[in-house]
């Protein structure tokens, strides 16, 4: 998940509970980085095919989307 459009975000430590660790394979307690934005991804094709992608590697896994939608975006 990208953070604040163009931006990042932090996760501070104490927010990085164990199962939060473990889904970033990362340390409980230690403080994380969001990355801005995915860079693999620049068009609507490009979201499909990362969908595709994923549900080849792991065939039950569920695959959720969340876009975000604002004034001036595509036009």
């Amino acid at each position: 998940q990208g953070a604040k459009p163009g931006e990042g975000g932090q996760l501070p430590g104490h927010k990085v509970y164990p199962w939060v660790a473990k889904t970033r394979h990362s340390t409980p307690g230690v403080g994380l980085i969001s990355p801005p934005p995915h860079h693999d991804i620049y068009s609507i094709e490009d979201l499909a095919q990362l969908i595709h992608d994923l549900k080849n590697a792991n065939p039950v896994a569920r695959i959720h989307v969340k876009l975000v939608s604002e004034v001036g975006v595509g036009t």
